[in-house]
């Protein structure tokens, strides 16, 4: 993170974060998700962690991983550090921002950047198997195969985030909750 602390941030496929500072490994993980991340298929896994860019102030992070108890799916959660403890989550303060179904155990993607915009980039795979069989990099109305641009500052009644307004390829749904058409 930005945060001037000099600390470097690991993840692990099986779901934990460690930090390194100083050239060491600490000792005890900064979060771990061993119990909700299944990583023993394919492309599954904990896939990234990405800091808010106001991260020293506010403490938010987020990271991706494909979900033990939702079969798979691509999870994208907020979190915070803790407040007695910065090398250590704040386990209580996950908000679930996106959850992305897949059919298939594989071709997930999940890396996650902030933007000099500011939103959230996130990176989703396919949906799985060999060639993208459900064509979902080409169908505009699959979150499926696509950069993803979300807005985490702002959310919206049915959502943990917004959608930019000129984000190039609006779904006519996604169009009708912006601009309540």
């Amino acid at each position: 993170p930005k945060d001037g602390s000099g600390r470097l941030f690991v993840c692990e496929r099986p779901g934990v974060v460690r930090i390194v500072q100083d050239g060491k490994l600490l000792e005890k993980p900064f979060l771990d998700l061993k119990d909700k991340t299944l990583s023993s298929f394919l492309e599954e896994g904990l896939f990234a962690i990405e800091f808010h860019p106001k991260f020293k102030d506010n403490g938010i992070f987020y990271i991706s991983y494909s979900d033990l108890w939702f079969n798979g799916a691509t999870m994208l959660v907020q979190y915070k550090v803790s407040a007695k403890n910065p090398d250590k989550a704040d386990m209580d303060s996950a908000k679930v921002i996106m959850q992305i179904d897949f059919p298939y155990c594989n071709h997930h993607g999940g890396k996650m950047a902030f933007g000099p915009d500011g939103y959230l980039y996130i990176g989703v795979g396919d949906g799985g198997w060999e060639g993208d069989v459900l064509s979902a990099g080409q169908d505009l109305n699959m979150l499926l195969g696509k950069m993803l641009r979300i807005d985490v500052n702002n959310s919206t009644p049915d959502r943990a985030y917004s959608i930019p307004k000129d984000n190039p390829f609006l779904t006519p749904l996604q169009q009708m909750t912006l601009f309540g058409v």
